[in-house]
C-alpha cells in the first residue's frame, strides 16, 4: 500500500500530509450544469478517469518547534470514507496525545469528525481547539443552527460542546500561534477559511475546500456544486489563486489527490495545478 503520510518542510516548520481516506463519486459533481459526454471528454483530455473522481481527505500536521498542531480532524469513525488519520499519524511517528493545537477550517463533517470517539470522547487529549471567530460566531447561534443539516448538528450539538472550555477564538487577518492566518472564504461556508502559513521566507496557503479538484483551477467557471454561495465563488477564488501564483506559495488542498500539496500558476483564463512529487 502506498504512504498516506508525506513529509515536507516549510521553512523551519516540519509539517506531513496526512490522508484520513477517499471517496468515488460520479463525474457530475465537478460540473453539474455541463452536458455529461463533454464532461467525460474533458477529463479524457486531461488524462483523467471518465467513469468517476476519487477525491482525497487530506488533512496537515505542522510541527512549528514551539506547537504540534493538526489542521481538521477529517471523517472520524462514523464514516466508512474516513477513519485512517490516526493510522497515518502513528505510522509517521506523531501520537494523538502529542497533538497540541487542532485548527478547523470548517465544521463539514469530514473536516471534523474526527474530533470525539463513538462514545463522545475527545480523540486528541492534550489538545486546544482554534476556531475562527466568524466560525465561532456562527456556530454558537442558535439561529443558526435551528436552519442546518442533521449532518452540520454533529459540530455544533454534539462536538462544539464537549470541546467549548479548551477554544481559542482568533479574529481573521490576525498572527496567531507565530506564523498563521486565517482568511474568509465564505462562498463553500459560512464558517469556512483558508490558513495562511509562514515561516522565513516560506509561505504555505491552506486552501481547505475553496477549490474540491484541479479541473475548477483550469476552468474557473465551472460551479461546484458544494458551494453554499456559488455566486460569491469566483470572485474570493480568482483572489487567493492569484496570490498563490503570484507569491510562489506552496498550496495545500483538502480534496485533491494525495497528498494535496503543489503549486498553482496563472494560465489563460484560469490557473494550473503543479503537484509535489509525492502527488
Amino acid at each position: 500500500m502506498e504512504s498516506q503520510n508525506y513529509r515536507f518542510k516549510l521553512g523551519e516548520f516540519k509539517c506531513v500530509a496526512l490522508q484520513d481516506g477517499t471517496q468515488d463519486q460520479p463525474v457530475e459533481v465537478i460540473n453539474e450544469e455541463l452536458p455529461e459526454e463533454e464532461l467525460v471528454k474533458v477529463l479524457g483530455d486531461h488524462g483523467l478517469p471518465t467513469d468517476g473522481v476519487t477525491f482525497g481527505y487530506n488533512c496537515l500536521f505542522i510541527d512549528t518547534g514551539e506547537h504540534k498542531i493538526l489542521i481538521d480532524t477529517g471523517y472520524g469513525w462514523y464514516s466508512e470514507k474516513g477513519a485512517k488519520l490516526l493510522t497515518n499519524l502513528k505510522e509517521a511517528g506523531i501520537a494523538a496525545a502529542d497533538i497540541e493545537k487542532i485548527i478547523f477550517t470548517h465544521a463539514d463533517g469530514d473536516h471534523v469528525g474526527g474530533t470525539l470517539d463513538p462514545e463522545g470522547r475527545v480523540i486528541y487529549p492534550n489538545a486546544d481547539y482554534i476556531l475562527p471567530r466568524v466560525s465561532w460566531d456562527y456556530w454558537t447561534s442558535e439561529a443558526n443552527l435551528s436552519q442546518i443539516t442533521e449532518e452540520a448538528h454533529n459540530f455544533g450539538r454534539d462536538i462544539l460542546p464537549r470541546i467549548k472550555h479548551k477554544v481559542e477564538v482568533v479574529d481573521q487577518d490576525i498572527p496567531f500561534l507565530g506564523g498563521f492566518r486565517v482568511l474568509p472564504y465564505p462562498a463553500h461556508r459560512p464558517d469556512h477559511v483558508v490558513i495562511l502559513i509562514t515561516s522565513g521566507q516560506d509561505e504555505l496557503l491552506h486552501l481547505a475546500d475553496a477549490v474540491i479538484h484541479p479541473l475548477h483551477l483550469e476552468y474557473p467557471e465551472w460551479i461546484c456544486p458544494y458551494d453554499s454561495q456559488p455566486e460569491l465563488a469566483y470572485q474570493d477564488r480568482e483572489r487567493l489563486l492569484d496570490a498563490a501564483s503570484d507569491h510562489n506559495s506552496m498550496v495545500f488542498v483538502s480534496h485533491f489527490p494525495f497528498p494535496g500539496l503543489g503549486a498553482i500558476k496563472k494560465e489563460g483564463k484560469g490557473w494550473r495545478w503543479h503537484p509535489v512529487d509525492g502527488g
